[in-house]
């Protein structure tokens, strides 16, 4: 086939890079990268697709609005928080706990 190529004389500098630092817990990093070693991506190439897709969707590409079973978990989580909590560390204190009135169960 024929045609006609241009060559650009002055190739292209290439963009600097910038190191990102982060902090993640653990089990969901093996986890995610397990499914990224299975579509043949790197944990920096995942992390630059979604930047690039940051861009171009001009926001976060997925929705971050908590289902209901996440509101209903964050609202018990926040009416236990001043709950006490007993321990019952040896057969006196779980004795005197059933046999207390308080604790009608």
């Amino acid at each position: 086939m024929k045609g006609i190529f241009i060559m650009d004389p002055k190739p292209k500098k290439q963009e600097p890079n910038q190191l990102i630092q982060i902090r993640i817990n653990q089990t969901v990093a093996n986890q995610a990268e397990d499914i990224f070693n299975k579509v043949g991506l790197t944990p920096a190439a995942a992390i630059n697709a979604f930047y690039r897709k940051v861009i171009s969707t001009g926001g976060i590409p997925f929705d971050l609005t908590p289902n209901q079973d996440d509101k209903d978990a964050y609202e018990i989580q926040q009416l236990s928080k001043n709950t006490p909590v007993e321990r019952l560390d040896t057969n006196k204190k779980i004795e005197d706990w059933f046999n207390d009135p308080r604790h009608d169960y």
